[in-house]
């Protein structure tokens, strides 16, 4: 993995990873432009829209099955389980915590993710609000930042880290 500390001989991006894409507009090409974490970074900008949809506008969505709280909390334990779960860099360059959502028992767990679910959803019913190409391209951004500066970690890795909690 390339770091800047190391120098010479480090290994190094990929030069297509050199310059920055252009900026996407959709899932789409979010997946595509940030490559091997294309899946996680549209995985991490619907939910990260659905976080801001639920904090702004969620409230008077007549579509919503949930207590406002109660959502935010289910789909913040599905994001964090996502992020570990698909791979999703962390600038740290170290893996994802294994998920909070991983701590609770089966019973809560498949609610939690019935939640997160039906929010989604409702979400979507309500045209899927903020996933504009502003917040596609600041999770295309950060994925660029994490794989520029070597803290993107290879999906080897992550799933070894994975064995090990």
């Amino acid at each position: 993995m390339f770091h800047p500390a190391k120098g010479k001989g480090a290994e190094r991006p990929p030069s297509s990873f050199q310059q920055s894409p252009q900026p996407c507009r959709t899932i789409t090409g979010l997946k595509r432009h940030c490559r091997e974490y294309g899946r996680a970074a549209a995985i991490e900008a619907r939910w990260a829209a659905i976080l801001l949809w639920l904090q702004h506008d969620a409230s008077r969505s007549p579509s919503l099955a949930n207590p406002l709280k109660v959502c935010r909390v289910s789909v913040g334990l599905a994001r964090e389980a996502d992020r570990w779960r698909f791979s999703f860099p962390n600038k740290s360059g170290q893996p994802f915590a294994t998920p909070a959502l991983h701590s609770l028992s089966p019973e809560c767990r498949r609610e939690a993710r019935r939640v997160a679910d039906e929010t989604f959803t409702a979400w979507q019913r309500a045209g899927a609000p903020y996933l504009t190409a502003d917040n596609l391209n600041i999770i295309q951004s950060y994925v660029w930042d994490c794989i520029l500066s070597g803290a993107a970690i290879s999906s080897t890795t992550h799933l070894q880290s994975k064995d090990k909690n």
